[in-house]
């Protein structure tokens, strides 16, 4: 394939531009873990990229950060950042994901479990990117999880989630206030 001279400095910008965020996205991970007082039950990067040659992907597509919600069993809250949406529509920017969800593990090793588990650690990002058909950004989505018989048990029973782009965050403040937003219509309990 022929490559213009242009080719190799623009490519060499763009992965300084990747690196940058990377970067931004894990100073924003840590002022998160300090404002939220508590670490995370999840800390995960999207598992498509596999550090090998034989590798299709080498750059993950996002990162979860998934805390328990104190007196309330079943319960996650946290952050999913979208870098790129390999498999589904294109996102237009990275997006940052805000949450809740409501799983039906009582016990906080087995809500640990749950999430890690089947897909469930996905939460926010399939219920922005592939349970409903709208992607309004900054508006909050009331989510229910499509029906699926082989563990319905194990799936969340809501997701509640606003999108914003990455970029538009310029203070943890924005975060948390996005967050406000979400537990401000979750079910008590």
């Amino acid at each position: 394939m022929p490559v213009s001279d242009e080719y190799g400095p623009k490519i060499e910008m763009a992965l300084r531009a990747i690196n940058q965020m990377h970067i931004d996205v894990r100073n924003l991970i840590l002022l998160l873990d300090k404002e939220m007082g508590r670490s995370p039950i999840v800390v995960r990067i999207t598992d498509q990229a596999r550090f090998s040659v034989n590798a299709d992907v080498f750059m993950p597509e996002g990162m979860h950060r998934i805390y328990a919600v104190p007196d309330s069993p079943g319960r996650v809250e946290g952050i999913t950042v979208v870098f790129i949406d390999l498999w589904g529509q294109p996102v237009s920017e990275p997006m940052l994901l805000v949450g809740q969800a409501q799983f039906n593990s009582q016990a906080s090793a087995d809500l640990k479990r749950t999430i890690t588990e089947g897909g469930n650690l996905w939460c926010l990002w399939d219920a922005y990117l592939r349970w409903q058909d709208q992607r309004p950004v900054g508006k909050l989505l009331q989510v229910q999880p499509p029906p699926n018989k082989d563990d319905v048990d194990e799936k969340a029973s809501w997701v509640n989630v606003i999108a914003k782009p990455l970029y538009s965050i310029k203070a943890i403040a924005d975060v948390m206030s996005l967050l406000q937003q979400v537990r401000a219509v979750a079910p008590r309990g």
